[in-house]
């Protein structure tokens, strides 16, 4: 059963279920899989550790997603598709405004990135 780690600043949209979807990048360990149960968490390797929701979500799907910049233009591919509606995803992955969701993936992940998108 996978388990997330979410940052302070996602805690409480994701206990609310304002926040049903998170971008991860690709990485050594395996993502979920749809079907599978998912632990959501904040402060995990921490005292401050709390699971987020309770009972567990289930994962619906699990998305190829990819970011790139190019000419000053930031295109966001999905399954293979480039999306139209860049805002609205970042709306539904807890931030303000697009600014401030490509913001975050420049300084924590870098630009071009490669990852999964996973709704629950």
């Amino acid at each position: 059963m996978p388990a997330y780690d979410f940052k302070k600043q996602f805690a409480a949209l994701v206990s609310s279920g304002q926040k049903r979807q998170t971008i991860r990048a690709t990485g050594k360990r395996r993502h979920a899989r749809p079907s599978e149960a998912l632990q959501l968490y904040t402060g995990m390797r921490t005292k401050a550790c709390r699971k987020l929701v309770t009972p567990d979500p289930v994962c619906r799907e699990v998305l190829p997603i990819t970011m790139c910049e190019c000419n000053c233009i930031v295109l966001i591919n999905i399954d293979g598709k480039l999306i139209d509606d860049a805002e609205a995803l970042a709306v539904a992955d807890g931030f303000r405004s697009l600014g401030e969701f490509l913001q975050f993936f420049r300084k924590t992940h870098g630009l071009p990135f490669q990852g999964v998108l996973i709704r629950w």
